[in-house]
């Protein structure tokens, strides 16, 4: 496959070419494509669950190991079990990958920005697609672009539609609830103290669903992307909802005598998200 970056690759404009399809990453970086591509390299587990949402799962010629251990997607995408894993922890591995012969490479932007892993694909022509968000409107934007690339623009247009109806639909239910009455609520990401910052997709979700996200207007220390609170602070806020997405964690702090002034411990109201084809509480 020939592709052309903002305007040029192999020398040959794209305005030249028939019918070329372009979109746009969240990075803003363009990416034009001459033909639909046969080969699918989805080095982000939201990508290959996009890609598979649309109908070209099979298509995935490279993954990552957590779609290997999604059961119920390896039930939809049989295939999944035998497809090599070229990238670990954002690292990619060339030549695993180049063996896979994509057509097209989508990451996640973490690995985007790591200037090494991108000089690797650049080195060999490949051509790549970051797949980031913070938001609702973004992640719909993101499949759609996805969609527009992978020959599937109609499917994930649709999908969009259902994902607008939805939020349409929970915040005609949500929105009329004062300030004063909402629920308070604190959510666990992946370990017990690690939880939602502003200015992403969690807080977008819970702001629909029309509930006081704790964690949303406070300090948080950050590293590496991920956001904690001190178990002081999570007292302080005395949530009367708390759920978590790690499997185990919900015992864990039921368990935790640090953790059983906190009002939603005393009322034992601390659930586990379900778990599907992902966690659902999962971006």
């Amino acid at each position: 496959m020939t592709v052309l970056a903002s305007f040029y690759i192999t020398g040959i404009p794209a305005d030249c070419r028939q019918n070329p399809v372009m979109v746009v990453d969240s990075t803003k970086k363009p990416l034009v494509l001459d033909e639909k591509p046969e080969r699918i390299a989805c080095l982000y587990a939201f990508c290959g669950h996009v890609v598979a949402m649309l109908g070209r799962g099979a298509d995935m010629t490279a993954i990552v190991n957590g779609l290997k251990k999604d059961m119920l997607l390896r039930r939809i995408v049989p295939e999944i079990s035998r497809m090599p894993v070229p990238a670990r922890g954002g690292i990619i591995n060339i030549e695993a990958l180049l063996k896979t012969d994509p057509d097209i490479v989508f990451l996640k932007p973490e690995t985007a920005a790591i200037s090494a892993e991108i000089k690797k694909l650049e080195r060999f022509s490949l051509p790549y697609f970051v797949a980031g968000y913070h938001s609702m409107d973004e992640q719909m934007t993101i499949i759609e672009m996805m969609g527009k690339a992978i020959g599937r623009e109609k499917k994930a247009l649709a999908y969009t539609r259902y994902y607008r109806e939805v939020i349409y639909r929970v915040q005609s239910r949500t929105s009329h609830i004062r300030e004063a009455d909402k629920i308070r609520l604190y959510h666990s990401v992946n370990e017990p103290r690690r939880t939602d910052a502003p200015d992403t997709i969690e807080a977008d979700w819970t702001r629909a669903c029309g509930v006081a996200n704790v964690s949303l207007n406070a300090r948080l220390k950050g590293k590496n992307n991920k956001y904690f609170a001190d178990i002081e602070q999570i007292i302080l806020w005395d949530p009367e909802i708390i759920i978590v997405n790690e499997e185990g964690v919900d015992r864990q702090i039921l368990s935790d005598k640090k953790w059983e002034a906190i009002r939603a411990v005393r009322d034992k109201k601390v659930f586990a998200i379900p778990v599907g084809i992902s966690r659902w509480g999962h971006p």
